[in-house]
């Protein structure tokens, strides 16, 4: 709300800054090189009412200049230039409320119009500002929260969208010139992460196929080829809905007072901002996920989760299992090392209908193995997904220890913890996580496949989000329809 209200302070200083110095504004229309004078040309103004009157007319550098200040009334007129070998021009100007003065569109070039430019990107520089404080206080409060990946997300949004905003904006002179740069923004920063997007997709094939040679065929293994090929298109399909329409359909898409055509801009460009958000997002969740997937809980840590997965037929652990259970105990040796406590290890997952034993009592044989003494494994066997295996052992460990807050550690692969982190964060535990390693042609479709659950997890969040920026894209086309239809 207070960002809202920030916007809305900045769009009344601009208003009344235009309103302050509009009553005045000086046309300026290219003539003939050979006439330098004044006095070769006829200026009048063609209007029902009194709106406007001339203060000065001169000829400079092969542009004349018409200076006009505004009257009493209200509405359009137009400017009537006739000078030497026949040359002539005809323009057209608003006179507002309050007096403002309009060049040709009703929203059009005015004196101080500017403003509105500046205005929008002190906005969006305030957002930014803001956007990075609010990430940086969420980061130091944990690692392990939605909102993270939403302002994470946000900020490199925003920060797009400022990029694509400044080099058009540096000439806007008008309201509508900077509903235009504001529009096309999302659709410029989208089109300038094609070639990144195309790179990607190419990359992810490749390491699907291997994949898939390596693991087998399903539709899982082939998310990250489908978001690439989404992405892709949705940022070339804008662009061939409307060469379509312009060159091909009965209806008239090329007038500029058309609602078809205003229609159809409003629709390219929320295309354009839902694929440049998604990828923002998608960006952010891998920058929080390989970060989450490198960092070291403090060596104080009194419990060590280990999440589990599917085991081996015969009751062994599988690699990526195993991958966990070893990058627990290697964590423990590390703190004990580093004079902290020996932890306790907690190894949890429940038995699947295809498993002989608990993915829990199969951890604990092997920790046994690995030297683990008994009295130091508390096994959970009751979880059925990583919610479960946080919540249930968290209340094991209660059990166990109902005094103060246990300080907690989980171990699971290193696609997967952020999310479950945040899983954990949800529940009110708060844990750490460790990340094992896997292997390199799996974790890029690990990681989409994690940015899909999360995607979906906080899906509501993503839709106000979008229908805040789709509410902001109708506005600003309604301007600039409205500013070319009157």
């Amino acid at each position: 709300m207070r960002k809202l209200l920030v916007g809305l302070f900045i769009a009344v200083v601009c208003f009344a800054f235009v309103i302050a110095v509009g009553n005045t504004y000086t046309v300026k229309h290219d003539v003939p090189p050979w006439s330098t004078s004044a006095e070769d040309y006829e200026v009048t103004l063609e209007q029902d009412v009194p709106l406007a009157e001339i203060t000065g007319v001169t000829v400079r550098d092969g542009r004349i200049e018409i200076g006009l200040r505004s009257l009493e009334g209200r509405g359009r007129g137009h400017i009537i230039l006739r000078g030497p070998n026949d040359f002539s021009w005809m323009g057209s100007f608003h006179v507002h409320t309050f007096g403002v003065l309009t060049e040709d569109l009703f929203f059009g070039w005015t004196r101080g119009g500017w403003v509105f430019s500046a205005g929008a990107v002190l906005w969006l520089l305030y957002l930014l500002v803001s956007m990075v404080l609010e990430y940086r206080r969420d980061m130091r409060a944990s690692l392990y929260r939605y909102r993270n990946v939403r302002d994470l997300g946000l900020l490199l949004f925003i920060a797009g969208t400022l990029l694509g905003i400044v080099p058009s904006a540096v000439g806007d002179r008008s309201l509508s010139d900077t509903a235009h740069s504001v529009v096309n923004a999302s659709g410029a920063f989208s089109t300038f992460l094609l070639p990144v997007a195309f790179v990607t997709f190419i990359l992810v094939t490749l390491s699907t196929i291997q994949l898939m040679r390596k693991e087998g065929r399903n539709w899982r293994n082939l998310l990250a080829c489908f978001l690439g090929i989404f992405v892709c298109l949705a940022t070339v399909f804008p662009y061939a809905l409307s060469d379509y329409l312009f060159w091909h359909s009965p209806v008239d898409f090329h007038r500029e007072t058309s609602i078809l055509m205003h229609a159809e801009m409003a629709f390219e460009e929320i295309i354009f901002t839902g694929v440049a958000y998604l990828e923002c997002i998608l960006l952010a969740t891998v920058i929080l996920a390989v970060k989450a997937a490198r960092h070291v809980p403090p060596f104080d840590r009194e419990y060590v989760l280990i999440l589990g997965s599917q085991i081996n037929r015969d009751g062994t652990l599988t690699k990526l299992l195993q991958g966990r259970a070893d990058r627990a105990l290697e964590f423990a040796k590390m703190q004990r090392e580093a004079g902290g406590p020996d932890p306790v290890f907690v190894p949890s997952g429940g038995q699947g209908p295809d498993e002989v034993i608990s993915e829990a009592e199969a951890m604990r044989r092997y920790l046994l193995e690995s030297g683990v003494p008994e009295g130091r494994i508390l096994p959970e066997d009751r979880s059925a997904n990583t919610y479960e295996n946080l919540k249930n052992s968290a209340a094991l460990i209660r059990e166990r220890d109902p005094e103060g807050e246990p300080k907690i550690a989980f171990s699971t692969t290193n696609y997967h913890v952020f999310r479950a982190g945040m899983l954990g964060w949800s529940q009110g535990i708060r844990a750490e996580g460790l990340g094992s390693k896997t292997k390199r042609y799996f974790w890029i479709n690990a990681f989409v496949r994690e940015f899909i659950a999360t995607l979906y997890s906080e899906r509501k969040t993503h839709f106000l989000v979008m229908a805040g920026l789709t509410v902001i894209i109708l506005f600003l086309v309604g301007i600039i329809y409205v500013s070319r239809l009157l």
